[in-house]
Order: structure tokens, then C-alpha cells, then sequence
């Protein structure tokens, strides 16, 4: 698996934000160390790459194990489509999750 970093930029108060995620992650994966973060789900298509899931967590190795909308992601994308960016604050990790799900929409959020 190749590592590959995405971008996804949010608007607040009239500003463009560009966040950086990591990944690309199995979304099956057990990390060495736990942390939080926000964590989107990605799909990609012939036009790029749709969000369809948006997370936020403050154990990354607690959160996947029984997620309630994994049949959702597998509709979508076959595992390595977990990006991860890290985020100690809890209201940060919640206003961009919020952010993101208000401007992109993600089908699994629903």
C-alpha cells in the first residue's frame, strides 16, 4: 500500500481552510499507538475523490472495531479508503467533522 496524503478544504467564518489527512488507510487497521482525530471515509472516482463518511474519535483503534455504518463504506469502497487527520481537541475534531458533513454531504452520514 502506497501512503497518500489528501487535502480537504473547509470553509469557516469565510475562509478556505486546506486540512491535511493521512492515509491511505484499510479502515480495518490497528494503529501502534492510539490517538484522536477526525476521519473521513473516501471513495474514489472518475472525477476525483467523493467523501462518504466523516468521523471523529479520540481512540483511533476503539472506533473501528464495531462502527455501526461500516455496511455503508463497503457499498462505497473496498478497504483502503480511511484517511486520518489528528486532532487532541474535542470541539476542534467536532467543528470540522460538522464542517465537513454541512459542505460535502458524505451519503454514509445520513
Amino acid at each position: 500500500m502506497v501512503n497518500e496524503n489528501i487535502t480537504i478544504k473547509i470553509n469557516l467564518q469565510n475562509q478556505v481552510h486546506s486540512l491535511i489527512f493521512a492515509g491511505q488507510y484499510d479502515f480495518e487497521k490497528i494503529f501502534n499507538s492510539t490517538f484522536a482525530c477526525v476521519y473521513v471515509i473516501v471513495q474514489a472516482t472518475n472525477y476525483g475523490r467523493k467523501i462518504i463518511y466523516v468521523g471523529q474519535t479520540d481512540d483511533i483503534n476503539q472506533r473501528f472495531s464495531n462502527h455501526h455504518k461500516k455496511d455503508c463504506w463497503r457499498k462505497h469502497v473496498k478497504s483502503n479508503a480511511l484517511y486520518i487527520y489528528k486532532e487532541n481537541n474535542q470541539n476542534n475534531r467536532l467543528l470540522i467533522e460538522s464542517l465537513i458533513i454541512q459542505q460535502y454531504n458524505p451519503p454514509c452520514n445520513g
